[in-house]
Formats: C-alpha cells, structure tokens, sequence
C-alpha cells in the first residue's frame, strides 16, 4: 500500500517490496519514506514532491517522467530524467545506480554550502545532455558566494561524454542565494566532477561578472519607498494647520486625511492611508506684522501594494506582488509671519519643522527562497521641513487668491533589513525635495460659509531609493517626476470660536489618485 499527504504536510510511505508507485499529480507534498521499503519501480509523472526520510530503495529504478522528485536521501537505483521534468537534490547525498538527464532540470539546494561542497556523488555513470539545465538555490543558513568559489555538483563514477559541459552555448548556470542574489556560474567538467565556479572577471561596472542582484530585489526598495511617499503626505496635511485668519486666541486643531494614491516609480505602488495631525497655535503683534507659532503631533497608517514586472529572459520572477503595512508618529513646530496688510493684500512668510519613526513591514508571496517567502521588518528616523512665502491678494470685499510657492524636504533615515531568507539588504538614506507652485481661491459667501478652489504644480527632484546586498546595487525606484494638485473645500464657521473644513483633493501625473480631509479648529 502507499500513503502520502499532500500539500506539504509530511506522510509516510510504506511500499510492499516490489510494487511499483506512481505519483500523478494528485498534489504537491513531502513524501517520508519508511525504513526498510523497497518498491519495485517509482515515477512521477505529475506533481512536485520532496522524498525524505530513510533512504529510498527502488530496485527497478526512479523515473521522473513530469514534474519535479527533490530528494533530501539517499537513493539506490537509477534515476532518468526526462526532458522538461526536475530532478533535484537537497544537501549531499549518494545515488547507487546510474544517472539519466535529457533536456530536464538538475536543482541544487543547499542548507549549509561552503566551497567544495559536493552535493550528488554518483556511483555509476551520469550521462546528462547539454540541453539540461542547472539551477542552484543557496538557503539562507549559506554564506554568499564569493569571486572563485566552487561548489560540486555532481561526481561519478564515469561521464558518459567525457568533458560535459551543459548548455555549450552559454557554458553558464545559474543560481541564487537569499532571494536577494543571482550568481551566473561557469561550468567545469573533468570528466569525473562536473563543478560550477563564480567567475573572478570583473564586468565594465566594476562589479564581478557572475555575481548581482536579482532584478525582483528592487521590489524590496519599492516597500521602502512607500515609507516616504506617506510621510510626504503627511507634510502636505501640515499646511492645513496655518490659519488662514491671524488670531491671537491659543487655538487648538486637529485635521485628518484619508484616500488612495498610486505612485509611479518605475513600477508602481498602490497606497492607502490615513493621516492625523494635532496640536495648538497662538498668535502675536509685532511692529507691521503679525507673527503665529505652533506645535503638534503626527500619526499615520496605511497599507500598501507594488507592483513590479521585469524581463522575463533575465528574471527568474517576471512579475513581483508585493505589500504591506505602514505606521508613523512625531511631532514639529510651525511658525508664521503676516507682513502688514495693504488695500491690495499683504505677503506672508511660513515654515514648520518635524522629526518621528517609521515601521514597514513588508512581504512578498512571489519571491521564495528555499520555500521560504521573503518578508522584512524596517524601522527609520525620519526628519523635515517646509518653507513658503505667498500673497494673499484681495480681489474684492469677499474674494482672495492666495498665491504659494513652497518647498518641501523630507528624509527617511537608511535601515540594514535582514530578510526572512537570510540576506541582509543595506537600504540609504532616502530624500524628498518637491516645490510647489499654486493658488488658492476663496469666495465667501457669508461669514460663516466660505468654498475654495486651489490648482498646484509639484515637482519632486529626488525620491530615489538606493540599496545595496553585501555591495552589489539594487535597481533604485524613485518618485522623481511632477504631479498636479487640485482641490475643493468649503471653510464652515458656525460659531465665533469653531472652525471646520473640508476639503477633497485630486492628483493627476506621478502621483495619481484622490484624498479627503476634515481640519476642525477651535479658539479658546
């Protein structure tokens, strides 16, 4: 009788000697091998198993005929291998037989390698075409690689053709370690050991040639980005704070926003969050002018989706889905200066300062390592500031426009992120320096209602993020690009002492999407 547990939960298999097995692809799991079973011949035809336990015993042999048969034991019989099925290896193990591929897959993974390390030692013959492909997965619990190192793969007894080298063409195999780095290994054959070694050439960049990131790696910056992108939502939310009105009241103020953006960076990211500002203001008279200080409270959270696709000829993932989840707090002082009015208007002078942390927590179901999903935990300082000068003129008795130009600078500190799959990602610094150009127009209706209307030009100059796997460079995402702002509100002064504003504001350009926000404000 035979019995397995699919999807991944261990089962035990307990052959009668000499019955032949044949796993279908009834389901994917791991196969646990009984002591002593010794069945007569197994196949998989369909399906993707892993084979552990006792050593497998197969006197009529193991055809792998479809899907993948990964073993984390030893094996006595052959083992052939058809074209576009995967024989893989976990570890080092011995095959008493002999050896069969024909335009298959050979996958190597290793939980612990260091160089030298033979995975597959055959005691027959390999006999392995050069349409056979090679792939090597490095776990986490493995150093990285270096320029010169060697791993075995196989060894035996004899080669079948001699110097093998598979994939004459490109003499390469591939691999990766932490879901970080890719290695395009050279392949050596000495007729008895078929080896792959990190080449020690270096390419026009300075970087080695068989050694990089992997293009999905970027989408662990993407993740990081978003981090920014929402504390600059978070400095946008700040200038709701500035009274429009000079008042000499101490004024207390609390305004939220709330809405969904997407970011193009390259890619993109989708992200949906909710900001909160709090704090107070008062006001004093100074000889022709009139000065407002402040201080508040930052928080926000959101949640966040990228997306990310790449060329699938030199990516082993051609499309990465990413998320996760963003939280922020701090707080910042604000000041500002209004110059003393004319018939026409009067010119103004602001400026706010603010510092706080920042956790993201991201991962990512399309990049596995090992079978292992790779997820990071990144916490950051962050620090900025605003500076603005503007005119507000007065068209008529109920009619001004406020005319704005303002500059924005934020930083979110670098982190050095461990990934779930063991590689360590050294993220930088990362600076947002946007200026923005608008107006603001205010028509009041009565002296309790009050709608506006505002258009803005953005540009942000920076917003790259850098990062780096034991010094090879990520492919950096960026914000860089402008983006025009619309808004609509309406100011509601229903007492002396109460103020509430609405407003709804539309982003059109890098940053697309559509934000709602509540300021409330009272005077004591």
């Amino acid at each position: 009788t035979t019995n397995w547990v699919e999807n991944g939960i261990a089962g035990a298999v307990d052959f009668e000697n000499g019955d032949n097995v044949t796993f279908n692809g009834q389901g994917t799991g791991d196969v646990v091998i009984a002591a002593g079973a010794e069945p007569g011949i197994v196949t998989v035809s369909a399906g993707d198993y892993t084979y552990s336990g006792a050593e497998l015993k197969a006197a009529g042999g193991v055809n792998i005929t479809g899907g993948s048969a990964t073993f984390a034991t030893d094996i006595k019989g052959n083992v052939s291998v058809a074209s576009g099925a995967t024989f893989g290896v976990i570890d080092s193990h011995t095959l008493t037989g002999d050896l069969t591929a024909s335009g298959a897959t050979l996958e190597f993974t290793g939980s612990s390698v260091s160089p030298n390390f033979t995975f597959l030692k055959v005691l027959g013959t390999a006999t392995i075409s050069a349409t056979t492909k090679i792939s090597v997965i490095l776990q986490n619990s493995s150093p990285a690689l270096k320029e010169g190192d060697k791993l075995n793969l196989i060894s035996a007894t004899s080669f079948t053709t001699g110097k093998l080298v598979p994939n004459p063409a490109t003499t390469k195999a591939t691999g990766t370690w932490g879901g970080a780095l890719k290695y395009l290994f050279d392949i050596e054959n000495d007729g008895a050991t078929l080896s792959i070694v990190v080449p020690k050439e270096g390419s026009g960049d300075g970087a080695p040639k068989g050694i990089q990131t992997t293009p999905e790696a970027k989408a662990y910056s993407e993740g990081y980005l978003t981090g920014l992108a929402m504390l600059n939502q978070s400095g946008d939310l700040l200038l709701s704070a500035f009274p429009k009105n000079f008042a000499y009241d101490f004024e207390g103020f609390a305004i939220t926003s709330g809405g969904t953006n997407r970011y193009n960076t390259g890619s993109h990211v989708d992200l949906k969050s909710f900001n909160l500002i709090a704090g107070a203001t008062k006001g004093f008279a100074l000889k022709n002018s009139k000065l407002t200080l402040g201080a508040f409270f930052e928080y926000g959270t959101g949640t966040y989706d990228t997306y990310n696709s790449f060329n699938p000829v030199t990516a082993t993932i051609p499309h990465v889905h990413g998320d996760g989840d963003l939280k922020y707090f701090g707080g910042g002082a604000l000041g500002r200066i209004d110059l003393a009015e004319s018939a026409s208007g009067h010119l103004y002078f602001e400026g706010s300062a603010r510092a706080g942390r920042i956790k993201n927590k991201y991962d990512s179901n399309d990049i596995v390592s090992a079978g292992v999903v790779a997820t990071y935990d990144a916490k950051a300082h962050y620090y900025g500031f605003h500076a603005g000068i503007g005119y507000d003129w007065k068209i008529s008795e109920k009619t001004s426009l406020d005319l704005s130009a303002k500059y924005f600078f934020t930083k979110e500190k670098g982190d050095d992120v461990k990934l779930s799959t063991g590689a360590v990602v050294n993220f930088e610094d990362v600076n947002s320096s946007r200026i923005r150009l608008g107006g603001r127009l205010t028509s009041k209706k009565s002296d309790k209602v009050a709608p506006y209307a505002a258009l803005s030009y953005e540009y942000e100059a920076d917003g790259k993020a850098k990062a780096s796997v034991l010094g090879y460079a990520i492919d950096a995402p960026s914000l860089k690009g402008s983006t025009g702002i619309g808004e609509l509100g309406v100011t509601l002064t229903p007492t002396g002492k109460l103020t509430v504003d609405l407003g709804v504001q539309g982003y059109a350009g890098k940053r697309q999407g559509i934000t709602a926000s509540l300021r409330v404000k009272y005077a004591f």
